[in-house]
């Protein structure tokens, strides 16, 4: 007779899914979930009022959150008190949302604000309106809110401005750019046409230039508060690309987005003047008289003076920029200067005119590939000398005067650090380090800690190892990792990685189970001296308390190295990415750290493209991977950041996005692969991960998907990371544990 077996006596299949995903005493899951990460919240924004007599900065309201108010320290007293505070993130539109998107804002309430540089006004945008405060201690006055005038214009007031005498406001509301006066009274609209208009914007950056250019303006008010320019953007061109909301209880619930795909057509920009009292709008012909074709870029914007306005023009290729001064009614303009570059043009906010008698300065990776600044002649554009000589790569420029530069930078030789410099403006002398004795600093031993100097003074202001509690709660969890170098497999170059070892007491000395986390692509380092890049990195923490060994290396294309390390890739990404994290396999594996044959790979964005990468090109290294939110075919990823790595659109470079193509090397995948992404990301569409998995169906392979049906490209609920976490800890288990 044969054996009888009750369905009631095996567990559920969600009661063994949970069993796997076990917390641990020193790190759970929510841990790991919650933002922000321990001993990472610091003072941002930090601007001294127009009398020196305050420092006002953002900060959280309270220990582990990400609601931010605004505080002011009192110079004189040392006394910190709350400047403005309210907020709860709970009623953001859609502009707002995909703005937040675009410049990585995870924080609520007080978000950003601005002085006025001659008056002691402040100017608070807070949920979609505007607040103006008579100084740090004066009365909170909202200026202008949007929900009271609905017969008018909807969505929230973006990009606000005010004027360095304090008394004027722009702002784009609905599309169009308005003013009102400081002291109150009824907004003026300046520019028509665009509210109503399908693709047509005034005063709101394009979308690459927020995502890809780091240029979130889209107006800018003249010093003395009487003209602002303004971008006019005509999208109507540039496909709409639709994402259904799939996860709404309305079938019909979409959003769409005009989003311009490698090698196909960008929106067309051009830049407006109009006076604050009103009046017609003067055009500046900016694209002609850059003279690089109509098909460029305006990646930055500003005043040089009442009557000049500063463009920095790209052309497509981002291989030749030129600065081009326009005259603000309308006029003359002229190309002061041109930068060219090989490979591409890295942007920056180093600009800035005037600082001394008819010159400029600017940043240039001109020559050696190290990004140094540069004074020129404003009239000729010629090089008069160069500011910061020496191997300091600079980051961004923190205060010029005519005497000193002071920016933040790293040197060529210690890459993992980052630091404060100054320099001699006049003069060519080599930039010297201030911040070793501590500003603002963290390392991977020490959480975030904030010191405000004058003199031989000086006060703490924020010390995240004695103010946040989760720093102690947390810290049997929080070991910094080891830092190596070695050479990459073809001795072309030095890598670098942190290493995550196991407690040899707890797990034995290894070899482990191995999971390397990676990002790999241009503009980020993974490796770095830094608390919350390496030591508050909790899923790696979590996985080495488990017993894996967490291997973090940055490859060829990763930034802080120079610009010859990053160009490594151009025209060709997915190969020397791949070899390079297989050389950090090799090198932990013969430290006897790493079991050869269990190695996985995880990582987000450009590091769910690279992990799914060296799945398919390293399959003999790497037995599972994690995939989060990848790119998979480069033609579906936007103009500005794509041709700039891959050398151009699909139709110059078809090889190159043939090879860079995850689908091209599904066939070859033998690991397990897991598939991770927000259904509506409107930066990697889902359509990535959607053609991925066809071509691994057309070869046969098996695959896993986790889908968040309310997520865009980085998730914000913390009950669906946690629920993300819990899942990639029990894959990696599964496929390199058991």
């Amino acid at each position: 007779m044969a054996a009888q077996v009750s369905a009631l006596a095996l567990p559920s299949p969600q009661a063994a899914l949970k069993a796997r995903l076990r917390d641990a005493e020193v790190l759970s899951f929510d841990d790991v979930a919650h933002l922000p990460k321990p001993g990472t919240l610091g003072l941002a924004s930090a601007k001294f009022s127009p009398d020196g007599s305050h420092l006002t900065y953002l900060a959280s309201t309270d220990q582990g959150s990400m609601a931010k108010a605004l505080y002011a320290y009192d110079v004189a007293t040392g006394e910190t008190s709350v400047a403005f505070s309210g907020g709860d993130g709970a009623t953001y539109s859609l502009e707002e949302q995909l703005r937040r998107e675009r410049a990585r804002v995870m924080a609520t309430g007080v978000t950003s604000y601005a002085w006025a540089k001659k008056a002691p006004k402040l100017l608070v945008p807070l949920e979609g309106a505007l607040y103006v405060k008579e100084g740090v201690n004066g009365e909170a006055t909202r200026l202008f809110d949007p929900a009271d005038h609905p017969d008018v214009g909807s969505g929230a007031c973006l990009d606000a401005k005010i004027s360095d005498d304090g008394s004027t406001v722009a702002f784009v509301w609905d599309d169009e750019v308005c003013v009102c006066a400081a002291g109150g009274g009824a907004p003026a609209r300046l520019s028509t046409g665009a509210r109503g208009t399908a693709g047509l914007t005034h005063g709101v950056a394009d979308y690459c230039a927020m995502e890809e250019m780091d240029r979130y303006d889209g107006l800018w008010l003249s010093a003395d508060g009487t003209k602002v320019c303004y971008e006019a953007c005509d999208e109507s061109a540039v496909q709409v690309f639709g994402i259904p909301h799939a996860g709404d209880a309305d079938p019909m619930s979409t959003e769409s987005h005009r989003y311009p795909f490698a090698g196909a057509v960008n929106p067309a920009v051009k830049l407006g003047v109009v006076a604050v009292a009103g009046g017609a709008t003067a055009w500046l012909d900016v694209v002609g008289a850059a003279g690089l074709g109509h098909d460029v870029y305006l990646a930055r914007v500003a005043w040089a003076d009442e009557a000049t306005v500063l463009a920095l023009v790209q052309n497509r290729a981002q291989t030749v920029a030129r600065l081009v001064a326009l005259d603000a009614g309308g006029g003359d303009a002229r190309v002061v200067l041109e930068e060219t570059n090989d490979a591409w043009i890295n942007l920056d906010d180093a600009l800035r005119w005037g600082v001394a008698e008819g010159e400029l300065l600017l940043a240039s990776e001109r020559g050696d590939g190290v990004k140094r600044l540069y004074a020129h002649d404003a009239a000729t554009g010629a090089e008069l000398r160069c500011v910061t000589p020496g191997n300091i790569m600079v980051e961004e420029l923190v205060k010029v005067s005519e005497t000193e530069v002071y920016f933040l930078g790293s040197d060529l030789s210690k890459p993992l650090e980052r630091g404060l410099f100054v320099a001699p403006y006049g003069g060519s002398e080599t930039p010297e380090r201030l911040s070793d004795a501590g500003a603002y600093s963290s390392s991977a031993a020490a959480p975030t800690k904030a010191e405000v100097r004058a003199g031989g003074a000086s006060a703490v202001l924020y010390d995240a190892s004695e103010e946040d509690p989760r720093v102690a709660s947390l810290a049997a969890g929080l070991r910094p990792p080891e830092f190596v170098t070695f050479p990459s497999a073809d001795g072309a170059v030095e890598l670098h990685a942190a290493i995550y070892a196991p407690d040899a007491a707890v797990h034995g000395p290894g070899p482990y189970p191995t999971a390397v986390s990676c990002y790999g692509g241009p503009h980020v380092q993974f490796v770095a001296d830094k608390w919350s890049t390496v030591s508050a990195d909790l899923r790696a923490q979590k996985l080495r308390s488990e017993g894996f060994l967490v291997v973090k290396c940055d490859n060829r294309g990763s930034a802080r190295r120079g610009q010859p390390f990053e160009a490594a890739i151009r025209g060709n990404l997915g190969d020397l990415e791949v070899a390079d994290q297989v050389s950090a396999v090799d090198y932990v594996v013969a430290r006897g750290l790493a079991d050869k044959d269990r190695v996985g790979i995880y990582g987000w964005s450009y590091g769910g493209y690279l992990s799914a990468m060296c799945l398919a090109r390293a399959p003999r290294t790497f037995r599972c991977a994690v995939a989060g939110a990848p790119v998979t075919s480069w033609d579906g990823y936007d103009t500005h950041y794509t041709e700039r790595y891959m050398a151009g659109g699909p139709a110059e470079n078809p090889g190159g996005y043939a090879s860079s193509s995850v689908m091209t090397h599904a066939a070859d995948i033998e690991g397990a692969l897991l598939l991770v992404h927000g259904l509506i990301d409107e930066n990697v569409h889902f359509r990535h991960t959607a053609r991925l998995i066809q071509a691994l169906v057309d070869e046969g392979k098996a695959y896993d998907l986790l889908c968040f049906p309310n997520e865009r490209h980085s998730p914000r609920s913390e009950k669906d990371r946690a629920f993300m976490e819990a899942r990639v800890f029990a894959f990696l288990d599964t496929w390199l544990r058991q």
